[in-house]
């Protein structure tokens, strides 16, 4: 059996790195962590110096592959690190991983726990951007269970997913606890008024959030109402979109309304939605007495681009 050889499914491992050349991506994580912890073993046990490591090493430099895959070298087998001093003297080289990009590599619910296993276990790593992926209620309640506690990341990107109610219920109940997020985005993802409903629920405890993209929700009036809510009692946040929705008139108002008395918001994106003349001409006449809003997008109003520009030079 070749679980019985490590050698030989060390060596198995590097095949399938350094000649396979198999794009990253972590319904592969499992697999890559074993032959990873096996590979290192195999080079402390038999003092085998340079080879193993440094071929597996130059691999992750030649493909810029710098993530998720040294996250579980440095972290997934921190024992023998610890105990060979060859690699220690690499890791403390190594400049820190200071960001997670893992964009449209197909990761679903059941890949997540991997990813978190590795960044429980991290302390350097502020941004994790996992944008363009098929992450759904489930993987967004490990990924928001596991922020409620983390200190580290500030960054958070979730666009371009598939969560719904139920995880938007997951990310309010983080927001409510968490301090050290500032940017959220989880524009293009599923969660129509009842998920807005949760995270502007969750916001309302929150403090350090300055930069939220909830564009592409399918948000309609009935959810602005709530934007309007939190936009009225909120002073941290500098950055709104919510851009494509299906905002009409009456939800226009209503934020407009909101945004006479904000003195914080300095970039309002609110384009492609279904204003009409009513919500355009209310949004433009917050701007007399809002002097904070430094940066206005309705994308493609001509009408509106007139007024701005009448009203603030």
């Amino acid at each position: 059996m070749l679980g019985d050889y490590p050698l030989v499914k060390a060596l198995v491992f590097e095949f399938w790195m350094i000649y396979m050349k198999l794009p990253q991506n972590t319904n592969v994580l499992s697999f890559q962590k074993q032959y990873l912890h096996d590979l290192f073993a195999i080079y402390q046990q038999n003092n085998m110096k340079d080879k193993l490591f440094d071929n597996m090493i130059s691999y992750y430099k030649l493909y810029d592959i710098s993530s998720i895959s040294l996250l579980l070298i440095l972290q997934d087998i921190e024992e023998i690190i610890k105990s060979s001093s060859n690699i220690s003297t690499w890791v403390r080289t190594y400049s820190p991983l200071t960001s997670i990009n893992i964009i449209d590599s197909s990761i679903r619910d059941v890949d997540v726990c991997a990813l978190i296993e590795c960044l429980s276990k991290n302390t350097t790593v502020t941004a994790l951007n996992l944008k363009e992926n098929e992450i759904g209620d489930m993987g967004a309640k490990e990924i928001f269970e596991f922020l409620k506690s983390n200190t580290f990341i500030a960054d958070v990107n979730l666009d371009s997913n598939s969560l719904r109610t139920k995880g938007a219920q997951y990310v309010s109940e983080c927001l409510k606890v968490n301090t050290t997020i500032t940017s959220l985005n989880i524009g293009s993802n599923r969660l129509n008024n009842n998920g807005a409903h949760y995270i502007f629920e969750g916001l309302a405890y929150n403090s350090t959030i300055t930069d939220l993209n909830i564009e592409s929700n399918d948000i309609s009036n009935k959810g602005a109402e709530e934007i309007a809510q939190f936009i009225l009692k909120n002073s941290t946040l500098k950055t709104l979109n919510i851009a494509v929705n299906k905002i009409g008139g009456a939800g226009a108002v209503a934020i407009s309304e909101a945004l006479k008395l904000n003195e914080t918001i300095t970039s309002f994106n609110i384009g492609y939605n279904e204003l009409g003349d009513a919500g355009i001409i209310a949004i433009s006449h917050c701007l007399k007495q809002n002097t904070t809003l430094t940066f206005i997008d309705l994308e493609c109003s001509f009408v509106f681009l007139i007024v701005f520009k009448t009203i603030r030079l």
